[in-house]
């Protein structure tokens, strides 16, 4: 976490997309061979209003694909969307929502931004 509490602004309650980081998530998936789906939005502070909606799609896609490990990693470090969180700024991103897929070595094979259907991300899974 690198210092910055765990915030979700996903309402009502946060996702279940936080138990590890990005680095446990890719060790874990190396070691069972298995893919790593990583978002970084923010679903109460999403400029374009689709941060929200996609991570609840998500949410909805991690049932059908139990063996994926999900992250989540909000753009703010902390709730008055004052302070950018560290991975926003180690991957230099300018806009959001940005969805990674990689495989279980840890290579992207899929990158999405802005608005998806579950459908692609889904059909991203299952290849």
């Amino acid at each position: 976490a690198r210092g910055v509490e765990i915030i979700c602004t996903r309402v009502p309650e946060p996702c279940p997309f936080h138990d590890v980081t990005l680095g446990q998530a890719l060790a874990e998936a190396s070691s069972k061979g298995s893919k790593v789906v990583f978002l970084v939005g923010t679903p109460a502070h999403c400029q374009t209003a689709v941060c929200a909606p996609i991570l609840d799609n998500l949410i909805a896609l991690q049932s059908q694909f139990p063996d994926v490990r999900f992250v989540h990693v909000d753009v703010y470090a902390d709730e008055a969307a004052t302070k950018v969180a560290p991975a926003v700024q180690a991957l230099t991103l300018t806009f959001e929502p940005v969805l990674w897929i990689t495989d279980s070595t840890g290579v992207i094979t899929h990158r999405f931004e802005g608005v998806w259907h579950p459908s692609e991300v889904a059909q991203a899974l299952s290849s």
